[in-house]
């Protein structure tokens, strides 16, 4: 047993018994369904990482790390955070003074999981064990928020299939080796990540109650179906079914320098009708986008902006809303293209944080 693994334990106890504080106090009727749920899904957690323990470790022949470390014990934390978040699968804890929980909880461990592996590769205490647990709790928390967002009405019941797809494209490469298919590994791909970073975001957001419903629902199928076909070329690619990786990571970044363009130019030309103030945000993010200057993050400032504009009456379900969100979904995905003036947020959407500012930028920098 690693000699930390007590601290960590007790870390554990007390997220759980304050958050039980709070739901007691807010939603008292809900109180023992959530209890249960937080207490067997802490268990797991806990059984999960008991389980692998012999993987804390940096590689299959180095010897044992003797505590588990800040890394892995901040990564089994965030399973704790999740397991908190699935209590609120009950339908009593679903109150108003609950509202922002669920969409904390996932923030703080979509957080979590930005810097743990930082932490790790700074500490030097990487191992195997971190990075099964990462992507045990990727998947994890993807399903949850993905489920809590449809049960809470927050998102139509397509985004069940963002729940479902990590285990789907898992359970069908199982039962293809079952079936005695022949399979093949995955490369790796920046956009893979992008799209995974992307989800999770729009997840919190849709998780916390600030835009309607109904403009969630309508902007969310632009995330849907990329995501979805991430889903489907990896699947399509490891069956060997599609005797090549790369079409959609290499489209994406191609269409890219034109979204840009059009989205800036798009919202140009909506701008008379706003207030001054939007006006002139406007124009200069429509310049820093036109110009390529960190244009996945102005990309994303953008959406929110037409988030806002919706609740405000300036934006709504048209097919010129459609373009836009388009084209900003494309640039946020792809980035900025060769053409992009300053990509410096490129490593923030394509690379783990702590890896050398020269390799990221190399690897995030526009082939053209």
């Amino acid at each position: 047993m690693p000699r930390d693994w007590p601290r960590w334990g007790i870390a554990s106890v007390l997220l759980v018994v304050g958050m039980a504080l709070w739901v007691a106090w807010a939603a008292p009727q809900a109180i023992l369904c959530w209890a249960l749920i937080a207490a067997l899904g802490t268990g797991y957690v806990w059984a999960y990482t008991w389980r692998y323990v012999a993987e804390n470790r940096p590689a299959a022949a180095a010897p044992r790390y003797t505590r588990l470390g800040w890394a892995n014990g901040l990564t089994v934390l965030r399973g704790v955070l999740l397991a908190m978040m699935a209590g609120f699968l009950c339908p009593a804890a679903r109150t108003p003074a609950l509202a922002w929980a669920p969409a904390g909880l996932y923030g703080l461990n979509a957080w979590i999981d930005g810097v743990d592996g930082l932490i790790a590769r700074r500490s030097g205490h990487a191992s195997l064990l971190g990075r099964r647990l990462d992507l045990h709790f990727d998947a994890w928390g993807v399903f949850l928020a993905a489920a809590l967002a449809v049960l809470w009405d927050r998102l139509p019941a397509a985004f069940l299939l963002v729940a479902l797809a990590r285990y789907l494209y898992v359970a069908l490469l199982a039962l293809a080796a079952r079936l005695g298919w022949l399979t093949r590994a995955v490369p790796h791909d920046p956009l893979r990540r992008a799209l995974a970073g992307l989800m999770m975001g729009f997840l919190a957001v849709a998780l916390a109650p600030v835009f309607p419903a109904a403009a969630l629902a309508w902007v969310g199928w632009f995330f849907l179906v990329p995501f979805l076909l991430g889903f489907a070329r990896d699947a399509a690619y490891a069956l060997h079914l599609s005797p090549r990786f790369g079409p959609l990571t290499e489209v994406w970044p191609r269409l890219a320098p034109v979204a840009r363009l059009v989205a800036a130019g798009m919202l140009v030309l909506r701008l008379p009708e706003q207030p001054w103030a939007w006006r002139a945000a406007g124009l200069v993010l429509a310049a820093a986008l036109a110009l390529g200057v960190l244009p996945r993050l102005v990309s994303l400032a953008m959406l929110f902006g037409i988030g806002f504009g919706w609740m405000a009456g300036w934006w709504g379900p048209t097919a010129w809303t459609a373009l836009v969100v388009l084209a900003l979904t494309i640039v946020v995905l792809g980035g900025g293209g060769a053409s992009a003036l300053w990509p410096a947020d490129e490593p923030l959407f394509t690379q783990r944080l702590g890896r050398p500012r020269s390799a990221a930028w190399s690897a995030a920098r526009p082939q053209g």
